[in-house]
Formats: structure tokens, sequence, C-alpha cells
């Protein structure tokens, strides 16, 4: 009867410490990308920050061309939160202004991954960001430099 009424109580708690451990915050790691053995090899993260600003930047001589990806709201949150120090609008508005007064063109956006992936692996230079876990699942991939690592709630 002690051991029933243990499973039985038992089987009422599992449920409820995975679930409140599913909505628990996770550690992630945002991280720069490159194609396979293709254009730029390091970069610093101030250097990323200018690039998807605006201004060109160069790493071993070759022009690094930001691609960015939008395909995943939170992702695209973090990148102009914790890399480039900015709010989503704001971050429109200083590209916009910068193309209007210096020229130069604004960073591609993807809302697609395979889009991206297809533009990424096309491009001698062209870098994007996403979640670390991701860059490992996807094949063909190298990763830059880690961009920014933290709790994500």
């Amino acid at each position: 009867m002690r051991i029933g009424a243990f499973l039985v109580a038992l089987l009422l708690v599992a449920p409820t410490a995975v679930a409140a451990d599913a909505d628990a915050p996770m550690r992630r790691s945002l991280v720069l990308v490159r194609a396979d053995r293709r254009g730029v090899a390091e970069l610093a993260v101030a250097d990323v920050r200018r690039a998807y600003l605006g201004t060109p930047a160069q790493a071993e001589g070759v022009v690094v061309r930001p691609l960015l990806n939008v395909a995943e709201p939170l992702l695209y949150r973090v990148f102009l939160q914790k890399v480039v120090f900015m709010s989503a609008r704001t971050y429109e508005r200083h590209v916009l202004s910068h193309v209007f007064r210096l020229g130069g063109s604004r960073p591609p956006r993807f809302s697609d991954l395979d889009s991206l992936l297809s533009a990424l692996r096309a491009r001698e230079g062209a870098v994007t960001f996403m979640w670390e876990e991701e860059a490992e699942r996807t094949g063909g991939l190298e990763i830059v430099t880690t961009l920014w690592e933290g709790v994500v709630e």
C-alpha cells in the first residue's frame, strides 16, 4: 500500500517538475558563421557590429558581407540588443540614414533559413548569425566567432 501511494505521488509530481524545467531560462550562444572554408576566418565583435551598421569592413583582405537572419524573432532581437546595442526600430532607422547619407546598401534580410544558407554559400565574404546549436547541426558552416553567451528567457 505504501509503495502504491508513493508511485501515485511520484506520477503526479514528475510531470510538474518536467514542465517547470521546460519553462526555465536557457543558456544560449549566438555565433557568427560563414560557409565552409569560404571568406572571413576571424572577425572581432566590434567589426561585426560595424559591418551590420553599414560601415565597410574587411578581414584578411576579404570584404565582409553581412546577411541578416530574421527567420527567428528571438534570435534577431538578441542579436540587435547584445551585439548591435539597438532596438529593431532604431537599427532600421540608422541603417537607412547611413545608406541615404553615405551610399551603399542595407544588409540583405532573410526570413527563410534555406535562402539564407544559399546566399551564405554563394557570396564570398558572407557572414550571418545564428544559435550555436543550429550552426553545429547545419552542415557546411564554420563558426567564425562567438558574439554573445547568456541566458535567454
